[in-house]
């Protein structure tokens, strides 16, 4: 059974989402972190399609974020 995805984005992709990447990794998620206002590890679409690939329940942040 593939490991559950998690794609974690806040503003800069760098404290907040790195860790809770970090800590859901070690729960055994498959993870990735982004950020909306980023250089590092900005949010891409690559990035929106594997969180996306086979997933069938999406939770809401505190934000909504059009594209």
């Amino acid at each position: 059974m593939p490991k559950p995805k998690l794609l974690f984005v806040c503003n800069q992709g760098e404290n907040r989402s790195r860790t809770s990447k970090e800590i859901f990794e070690k729960m055994g998620y498959e993870t990735r972190a982004a950020g909306i206002y980023s250089d590092a590890q900005p949010l891409t679409r690559e990035l929106l399609e594997w969180a996306e690939a086979g997933s069938e329940n999406r939770c809401a942040g505190q934000k909504l974020v059009h594209s």
